[in-house]
């Protein structure tokens, strides 16, 4: 058995345990239906294929590849989002609240440089970084 039979394979079993634990199980559950049998079908034939014959997958495995790619597009999109309002956004409200200014990009027409001054550190400084 070759490397790719081997990916398609573990690729199969993924999948069949994948669908009967969210369609069988979880979504049932949550949603108050009752268990349905389908999923267990379409995972006992995904796992005789993959044990058989796994160079069979191949097509559902693209398949689900492409529709991964756009599922991660999106998600990523959400998940920036919410990072991006949901703690960015507030901190930086806060801040103005307390008119903090960590930056200091404040323009002031009264001084000439906005360079900060800062005590100079031995060579040794730099031996251990971390």
């Amino acid at each position: 058995m070759n490397e790719e039979d081997k990916q398609l394979k573990n690729f199969g079993f993924l999948f069949a345990s994948m669908l009967v634990l969210v369609f069988g199980l979880t979504l049932p559950h949550v949603f108050g239906y009752g268990r349905p049998y389908w999923p267990f079908y379409f995972a006992t034939a995904l796992v005789i294929l993959s044990l058989i014959a796994p160079h069979q997958l191949v097509i559902l495995k693209k398949t689900w590849m492409k529709i991964a790619v756009i599922l991660g597009k999106i998600n990523g999109f959400i998940i920036l989002g919410l990072i991006f309002y949901g703690m960015i956004t507030p901190y930086a409200i806060i801040l103005r609240i307390f008119k903090r200014e960590p930056l200091k990009t404040k323009y002031v027409k009264t001084k000439n440089s906005y360079w900060t001054e800062t005590d100079a550190r031995d060579e040794s400084h730099m031996e251990t970084p971390y």
